[in-house]
């Protein structure tokens, strides 16, 4: 049977081809709705990624896909990867007790098969939980005019776009600014300040900076409002990126 299928970045026929391969911080923001996520868009063999191209933001908005280029990673290629890899080594963990390949005895294969849909099981949730940080500050960050990229992964020709800290918040630096933001409770604002100083300034102090927001009360609570329901999210007073 042939299968073509087509779509933004997307051409495969009988699942070779392009395909734009969903990597981290998958973060829904209504129901019914795709997630915004960065990706990476790679040469495929049988759906499967082989040869990486460009990494990406993908969001949608007013039913449109937009897409933002970003540095491809090698954390991103590996999200982007295994994400999809994984589905192959469930498939041959439920299909290596009927395939008597190089052994006839069925206790072996359905231990080897039962270990490796175990192992993908795990590895699958473990990618959700390690991936649970990065989607917790777009939630705080909010959709903005670039979907819901995270400015600690924009190339430098966008950060070079940013203003000045002291225009922006009134503070020499932005890390300067993080501080008495989340004390006041302008998580959004703070979030923003804490990835800029993450992205520009220091990216060690700029994550030490980003866990503080994200250990606050206030913002745990609703961080568990928004993974309930994905039409609610945070309103701290959306900052929405205000540069051109």
């Amino acid at each position: 049977m042939i299968h073509i299928r087509t779509g933004r970045g997307t051409f495969t026929f009988n699942g070779i081809g392009v395909e734009v391969c969903e990597g981290r911080a998958l973060v829904k923001w209504a129901r019914g709705m795709p997630s915004d996520h960065d990706a990476v868009q790679c040469f495929v063999v049988f759906w499967l990624p082989v040869v990486p191209i460009m990494a990406m933001h993908r969001s949608v908005r007013g039913g449109k896909i937009h897409d933002q280029p970003i540095p491809l990673t090698i954390d991103l290629l590996a999200w982007a990867f295994a994400r999809r890899w994984l589905y192959l080594v469930l498939g041959l963990g439920l299909l290596l007790p009927a395939l008597p390949l190089w052994t006839r005895q069925p206790y072996i294969r359905y231990a080897l098969g039962a270990g490796l849909f175990g192992f993908a099981l795990w590895l699958t949730h473990a990618f959700r939980n390690w991936d649970q940080r990065a989607r917790n500050i777009r939630r705080l960050l909010l959709p903005h005019d670039i979907g819901s990229s995270d400015p600690a992964t924009w190339p430098h020709v966008l950060l070079r776009s940013v203003p000045k800290p002291m225009e922006m918040f009134g503070t020499p630096t932005f890390a300067d600014a993080v501080p008495s933001l989340y004390q006041g409770g302008e998580f959004n604002r703070a979030m923003w300040a804490a990835r800029l100083a993450t992205a520009i300034e220091n990216r060690r102090q700029g994550e030490d900076l980003t866990n503080a927001i994200l250990e606050q009360p206030e913002v745990q609570e609703a961080i568990a409002q928004h993974r309930r329901d994905a039409s609610q999210w945070p309103r701290f007073g959306a900052f929405s990126r205000p540069w051109n």
